[in-house]
């Protein structure tokens, strides 16, 4: 049985993992870029479920489109998360910071060295303080779940389904960019 206490801590951080280190790949982009309002949502939501007071969206230096939305975005979100409050951080593009424990250093102001663990970051993570560290697409994925389209994200191939924020973000001979999904029928899996 899991201990579900609440970890302990004068304060508690929401850290957005958006160092979208892999060549070729952009879909945390597209949704900053298109939708930052959906990941600000999402880190507000996870912030009430633990208690959270900061949050923090560690963006790559190469993605300053992204940088200036998420920052317009946030400025105007600001009255309806208070009290919780996110700023965007930006990365010096080092590829080991994608990692959590490396990227918790480099928000400190330290170098980015990935972190022996335990302790896990989320009873030890952001200045010795309890912190969940997500990614883009996870926490923009929150309030899609929330609004009772959780049931239908498991079901793989359901015609009616959303899919929440997913965008393909693969490079290849394609026809196709954007949003996209399974066939209807077809498992996720195998296409």
């Amino acid at each position: 049985m899991a201990d579900r206490r609440p970890a302990p801590g004068p304060r508690k951080y929401i850290v957005c993992n958006a160092d979208e280190g892999d060549s070729g790949t952009f879909a945390d982009r597209m949704l900053m870029e298109g939708d930052p309002f959906q990941l600000i949502e999402g880190m507000a939501i996870a912030a009430h479920a633990v208690g959270a007071g900061q949050g923090y969206i560690y963006v790559r230096s190469e993605y300053p489109h992204a940088i200036a939305k998420l920052n317009a975005a946030i400025a105007l979100a600001a009255e309806h998360i208070a009290p919780f409050a996110i700023e965007v951080r930006v990365g010096a593009g080092a590829y080991v910071c994608g990692e959590e424990t490396s990227l918790l250093n480099s928000l400190e102001g330290k170098r980015g060295e990935v972190r022996a663990k335990p302790p896990l970051p989320a009873l030890q993570g952001l200045f010795g303080c309890p912190t969940v560290v997500n990614n883009v697409l996870t926490l923009a994925a929150i309030p899609h779940i929330l609004a009772g389209r959780g049931r239908a994200l498991r079901q793989p191939g359901a015609s009616t389904a959303p899919r929440g924020p997913c965008r393909s973000s693969w490079r290849a001979t394609s026809s196709t960019a954007g949003y996209t999904r399974p066939p209807s029928g077809s498992a996720s899996t195998s296409w």
